[in-house]
């Protein structure tokens, strides 16, 4: 990604600074997230994608049916 201006690689950082903690596995941490993660039962909804750090990722998660 290019950032576009100032602003711009600001507003990509911050996302950066939210998606790490939460979304990024580490080999180090037995494949976990730095915050951890709740293990969820396949049969508790629809999967659901969120977009983040302006698209270069994504974040999949269940939805409550």
């Amino acid at each position: 990604m290019i950032p576009l201006s100032e602003g711009h690689a600001c507003k990509i950082l911050q996302g950066y600074l939210v998606y790490y903690p939460g979304s990024r596995t580490h080999l180090g941490l037995g494949k976990n997230t730095l915050d951890g993660r709740a293990i969820e039962a396949p049969d508790i909804g629809p999967v659901r994608r969120r977009v983040m750090v302006g698209g270069l990722h994504s974040r999949y998660y269940h939805e409550a049916a």
